[in-house]
């Protein structure tokens, strides 16, 4: 980063939340009113459209590109700005994607953003765990009037997520978006904040953690990303862009090649009643058909659970000639599933259409 733009990074405008969550909710309602709209690079952390939801802010989706290393289709974003667009929010490195943009792309973003008068709200808390051979890009290390919070905290690289130490930091070197600040500020004031314990003991950590520890945690996620790979020995529907930083790996799932999944929301269900392993689904990250898993389990928890997954693909993969009846493993029961209290305290039943698999069910359950 040049002289000029360190100088644009100012302590005034830097504050301290309780957790990065938190400076989501800041960065957001302090720019947005209800009625507003925002776009959003997705898949994305679902707090994001939580806070949207709960403020009455529209949150429109800008799509990436799987096919292309998770990339921003900044196509689809030209057609989703208008009048009461406020802010484009973007993760990079990505939860859930595992993706790292190129500086090229970086700074085609915040180019779209300058022509469209955008500002941004960046979130790089996965930016000090990016793999060997790769390269982070900051918004704030591209030359721009382009307002830009940079959203942090402890959670990753450092590992003390319980502690909730995160923060927020305004880049405006055109001092066009100090009222932005200023609600920032004030909306901070609502909050109980980081306590001073957590916070004396962070600032230690951050400034004597030596960088070999974070060397040995990014090599520890690398080698969990690429058990993985074990999925593409196998013709089962399942494939991945691989991750370049972060916690976590996006799988896409071909329903068509697998028989009674016709969701990744079916395929998260069935999976963890089966085989007892539990992949969070796209859609509740704003892309269907994917599945998230984590890289960040020990080896042999990775592999046992790439097992299963393999196992369970196996099982519901369509024959080549197509057809069959419902699929139905050896030894299994149909069930029905209670949801939900009824008023005065009674059940409200809803037949669904499961398979409870007792015998392919292990009793180790493992969430990815």
């Amino acid at each position: 980063m040049t002289e000029a733009r360190k100088a644009s990074v100012l302590a005034a405008n830097v504050l301290i939340t309780s957790g990065g969550s938190h400076a989501i909710v800041l960065a957001i309602t302090a720019v947005c009113n209800e009625g507003d709209n925002l776009l959003l690079t997705a898949p994305a952390f679902p707090h994001y459209k939580a806070v949207c939801d709960s403020y009455g802010i529209e949150c429109r989706y800008v799509p990436m590109l799987a096919d292309q290393h998770w990339q921003v289709d900044l196509d689809v974003a030209e057609q989703l700005v208008d009048d009461r667009t406020r802010v484009l929010c973007m993760i990079n490195p990505s939860n859930p994607c595992g993706s790292n943009w190129s500086r090229s792309h970086v700074t085609d973003i915040v180019r779209f953003c300058e022509r469209r008068h955008v500002p941004i709200i960046a979130d790089e808390i996965y930016s000090e765990l990016v793999f060997k051979g790769e390269v982070f890009t900051s918004v704030a290390d591209i030359d721009t009037p382009v307002p830009r919070v940079i959203l942090g905290g402890g959670a990753k690289h450092v590992a003390v997520p319980g502690w909730r130490i995160g923060w927020l930091c305004l880049v405006d070197p055109a001092a066009t978006a100090t009222a932005w600040m200023r609600g920032m500020d004030r909306l901070a004031q609502l909050h109980t904040g980081a306590n001073s314990v957590c916070q004396e003991a962070f600032t230690k950590a951050l400034l004597r953690t030596p960088q070999a520890h974070i060397d040995n945690l990014t090599d520890q996620l690398q080698r969990g990303a690429a058990v993985y790979n074990r999925l593409l020995e196998h013709d089962i529907g399942l494939s991945f862009d691989p991750p370049r930083a972060s916690m976590f790996i996006m799988i896409k799932v071909e329903c068509d090649r697998l028989r009674d999944i016709e969701s990744d929301m079916q395929f998260y269900e069935r999976l963890l009643d089966e085989e007892n392993v539990q992949l969070m689904p796209g859609m509740i990250f704003g892309m269907d058909g994917f599945l998230r898993a984590t890289i960040s389990r020990p080896p042999a928890v990775l592999n046992e659970a790439v097992d299963r997954i393999i196992a369970f693909c196996e099982r519901h993969r369509r024959s080549r000639g197509g057809g069959g009846g419902p699929f139905r493993a050896a030894g299994s029961i149909p069930v029905t599933v209670v949801r939900g209290q009824g008023e005065g305290g009674g059940c409200s039943k809803e037949r669904i259409s499961a398979v409870l698999s007792v015998p392919f069910c292990p009793s180790l359950s493992i969430s990815l």
